[in-house]
C-alpha cells in the first residue's frame, strides 16, 4: 500500500480525511474536542491569548500587556522543625565498666510516632530511658559519646528539670513512683517542685489528668488505682 492509498490520504487543500475539521467523519472517529470549549486544532496556535486581558490581569504578578510573569518574593522559608527525638552515634559507658551500655545508637522519632525498644536484660533499655530523662549523664558518672537531643536540645547541655517537661518515665513497678496519697496531690507534687503558683496548678492538674485518661480522679486514693491507672498517673507526674 502506497503512502497515498492509506485511510489518511490527503485531499486537496492539505487536510487529511478524518480530520475533525471536516463535516464528514470516518466511522469510529469523534469530533468531540479534548478540552471543552476549545478546538484541538487551535489550542497550540492561540496559546494563552484566548483568555483575554481581563483574565490575565486577574492573576497576581502577571502584567496586563503580557510578557514574563513576575513571581512575588515570599521571603526565605523557615527551617523544618527538628525531630522530637534524635540520636546520632549515641553511646554511654558507666564508670568502672569496660563494656559500654550503649554504642552507636542512631535514630529519629517524629511527633506521633511510637518506638518500641526490645532487648534482653542488660542490653541498655533502661540506660536509654535514663539518658532521655537526663539522669545520664547529670546524675551518674560515665563516658558520653555522640549526640542525643530532645526537641532540638542536647541532653548533656540541658538540666533534667527542663527535660522533665517533655519526657516521662514509667517504671516496671509504677507504685514505687507514687509519693502522695491522693491523685490530685501526686500530680501537683511535681509542679510544686518547679515553683508553680497555686492558681496555675489548679488549672493544670485537671488538664493533665484528662490528657492521660484519668479525668475526675482528683480525689481518688493512689492505693485504690489499678496497675494501668497507676501507669497513667506516673505519666501525668
Amino acid at each position: 500500500m502506497g503512502p497515498r492509498d492509506g485511510p489518511h490520504r490527503r485531499r486537496r487543500g492539505g487536510r487529511r480525511r478524518g480530520d475533525p475539521r471536516h463535516r464528514r467523519v470516518l466511522p469510529g472517529w469523534s469530533v468531540r474536542p479534548r478540552f471543552p470549549g476549545r478546538h484541538p486544532h487551535r489550542r497550540h496556535r492561540l496559546g494563552s491569548a484566548h483568555r483575554g486581558p481581563a483574565r490575565l490581569a486577574a492573576r497576581p504578578g502577571r502584567p496586563q500587556g503580557g510578557g514574563a510573569r513576575v513571581v512575588p518574593d515570599r521571603g526565605v522559608r523557615a527551617d523544618p522543625a527538628p525531630p522530637r527525638l534524635a540520636a546520632r552515634a549515641f553511646g554511654w559507658s558507666y564508670r568502672g565498666r569496660d563494656q559500654p551500655a550503649l554504642a552507636g545508637l542512631t535514630f529519629d522519632l517524629e511527633p506521633g510516632q511510637v518506638l518500641l525498644v526490645l532487648g534482653p536484660s542488660g542490653s541498655g533499655k533502661s540506660t536509654l530511658g535514663r539518658a532521655l530523662a537526663g539522669i545520664v549523664p547529670h546524675g551518674l558518672g560515665g563516658r558520653w559519646e555522640g549526640s542525643l537531643a530532645i526537641g532540638g536540645r542536647e541532653v548533656p547541655d540541658t538540666p533534667p528539670a527542663v527535660l522533665g517537661e517533655q519526657v516521662g518515665i514509667v517504671f516496671q513497678d509504677p507504685e514505687s513512683q507514687m509519693v502522695m496519697p491522693r491523685v490530685e496531690d501526686e500530680v501537683a507534687f511535681g509542679l510544686e517542685n518547679r515553683g508553680w503558683p497555686r492558681e496555675r496548678m489548679l488549672g493544670r492538674v485537671p488538664e493533665t489528668l484528662a490528657a492521660v485518661g484519668l479525668g475526675g480522679f482528683e480525689d481518688r486514693s493512689t492505693a485504690s488505682l489499678s496497675g494501668g491507672e497507676r501507669q497513667r498517673l506516673a505519666l501525668a507526674d
